[in-house]
């Protein structure tokens, strides 16, 4: 009897031994992101949330988000790694709404976000793109509360629309909107963003703001305190409502507009160079600019080695050149913009014939 039993006993061990089995499917993993204050994992990255609207690639540290409504403390949290370099990424699909509670305490929570990451010094950041809507509605938690908190910068691309409403004219109350911590807030030529918040609508604490192709937000703030730094933005908006105070414009209200196209038209002209010595050419010999908007600055795209053009548009032709051919210089001219006008760049050809 005890001989069957330690065939048995050795038989099991053997099976046990050499039977593949899945590490990954035996031990859970958890990732440094949570959505609605569920940690994602390997287990339910696939679908966070149960109903297929929430999903997260941790090898592109990718959240995708298809018509995902839910509510938490915060929204999604990512605890990045002060070492980690790549930001978290948000695919928006669909129409999507993130809600935080509001209470007027919670014990260990300060204060409520839609969208945050860790603390440090500098972060990877965050990008949201996609071609759908992302709603976030913050509730106040100790009368505090943001829509966009993160550590880096904040970058919209592609046709996403993103509208972030905090609660306006809520008496005894913290509201910040989208705030960047050691980053920018960058937006992207057809990306749609309205913020609503009682005090910062937007922010970019050690960095600047950029609207890229002139499109700019639709911003609400509670009082005139709302502050957002449009230094080195171009343009800059024209048509908001309050004071324009220093480096920063204090409004109530900015809509959403397109900037004109920068009417600058560029054309090449003929000019002579010779073959025996070095010849300059001016600008006004050698082009013909008309209506530009902003500096405008010229760089050499293709030529022969002897022919050069500095940014001010003087081109410059070294001796050597073949007498009785002509050359052809190809030229990028670029218009900076205005407060108005949209910056702008178009291609010149000048003819340099050789005598």
């Amino acid at each position: 009897m005890k001989r069957i039993i330690s065939i048995c006993i050795i038989i099991s061990l053997f099976v046990l031994i050499f039977t593949p089995f899945s590490v990954s499917a035996a031990w859970k993993v958890n990732y440094n992101i949570s959505v609605a204050d569920t940690t994602v994992n390997s287990w339910n990255a696939d679908d966070i949330l149960g109903d297929r609207t929430a999903s997260y690639d941790v090898s592109t540290n990718t959240l995708t988000l298809n018509n995902a409504s839910f509510t938490g403390v915060n929204g999604i949290h990512y605890d990045y790694a002060e070492s980690s370099t790549a930001p978290l990424t948000i695919i928006v699909k669909g129409t999507n709404t993130i809600s935080t509670y509001n209470m007027d305490e919670l014990r260990g929570v300060t204060s409520s976000y839609g969208i945050r990451t860790a603390s440090f010094s500098s972060g990877p950041g965050l990008v949201i793109k996609g071609d759908g809507t992302l709603n976030i509605n913050p509730g106040f938690i100790n009368n505090t509360a943001y829509g966009i908190a993160v550590s880096g910068n904040i970058r919209f691309e592609g046709k996403v629309k993103v509208n972030v409403k905090v609660p306006l004219n809520v008496s005894g109350t913290t509201g910040w909107g989208i705030n960047s911590e050691k980053g920018e807030i960058q937006i992207g030529d057809s990306s749609r963003i309205t913020v609503e918040a009682p005090d910062t609508p937007l922010s970019a604490s050690d960095g600047k703001t950029t609207f890229f192709n002139g499109y700019i937000p639709l911003v609400k703030a509670g009082s005139s305190s709302g502050n957002i730094s449009f230094k080195g933005v171009n343009p800059k908006p024209s048509n908001y409502i309050g004071d324009h105070s220093g480096r920063e414009l204090k409004y109530k209200y900015i809509s959403i507009q397109k900037a004109p196209k920068n009417p600058m038209t560029v054309t090449g002209k003929t000019v002579k160079a010779y073959a025996k010595k070095n010849t300059a050419i001016s600008k006004s010999k050698a082009f013909s600019v008309k209506n530009a908007k902003g500096a405008v600055t010229f760089k050499k795209l293709s030529g022969n080695k002897n022919i050069s053009i500095g940014k001010s548009g003087k081109i410059t032709v070294k001796k050597g050149l073949s007498k009785g051919k002509t050359y052809s210089l190809k030229v990028k001219v670029h218009a900076a913009g205005t407060s108005s006008y949209a910056p702008i760049t178009k291609k010149a050809t000048v003819k340099i014939k050789v005598v």
